[in-house]
């Protein structure tokens, strides 16, 4: 079941990828366990050969007080047959420098620069950012429910192992949603977690993302707008 799961899949993708808006906008409720922190826009744009993806937080309350609450992502990369391939990403906090990842596919180099300062190293083949991660889905399936890669937070890179947990009814607040959820293998406890749930009547879009800390704490983003031009 969970092999003829993944090739359907595979086709319901291919036929959305090709479907594709050319924008896409997701707001998205962002909390820390039941505490609001406000949203977060984010806002995929398309023109069948590279794509831009820009992530923007809006913290509400005391915690809009906090500069570093205040955080802007962006990545921007080509659209290949195997999904998405980043060129640089951005990851700015507050008026911080922002922390920059360039991708030379070329050259098979990353190069961070932060501040003035920058370091490279080895580029593996199939490597992301933080960002387009969960977007690469919409543009290609992994084969099966093993997908392994790596990943970029703008200051490191790092393996990653998700596992396909299976697919799951979300509830948000647009509505009961049809989903496929990942997860994060996490070798020891106290390891960093992650969860993806993506919509399959929506292109395999984000509509939940939990995030979860050494110490246990959870941060989530679950969609309550999403709309197309």
């Amino acid at each position: 079941m969970r092999l003829a799961f993944v090739l359907f899949s595979c086709l319901c993708l291919n036929a959305a990828a090709a479907e594709m808006p050319q924008r896409v906008t997701i707001v998205f409720d962002v909390n820390r366990g039941n505490f609001s922190l406000g949203t977060g826009t984010e806002v995929l744009e398309t023109n069948g050969s590279s794509y831009s993806i820009v992530s923007q937080t809006h913290p509400t309350g005391i915690v809009a007080l906090i500069p570093k609450a205040k955080i802007r992502r962006e990545s921007r990369g080509m659209i290949t047959s195997q999904g998405l391939r980043p060129q640089q990403f951005l990851d700015q906090r507050g008026k911080d420098d922002p922390a920059v990842a360039k991708f030379d596919w070329e050259k098979k180099l990353i190069t961070f620069e932060r501040g003035g300062n920058s370091q490279s190293e080895a580029l593996p083949n199939i490597a992301y950012d933080r960002l387009c991660i969960a977007y690469n889905f919409v543009f290609h399936q992994p084969q099966g429910d093993d997908f392994q890669f790596s990943m970029t937070d703008g200051k490191h890179l790092s393996d990653y192992r998700y596992l396909m947990v299976g697919k799951e009814i979300l509830k948000t607040p647009m509505g009961e949603v049809q989903t496929v959820h990942w997860t994060k293998q996490r070798e020891k406890e106290t390891d960093r977690g992650a969860d993806l749930w993506l919509a399959t009547d929506q292109y395999y879009l984000p509509v939940r993302i939990v995030f979860t800390d050494k110490d246990g704490s959870r941060y989530e983003q679950v969609a309550k707008q999403i709309s197309y031009q």
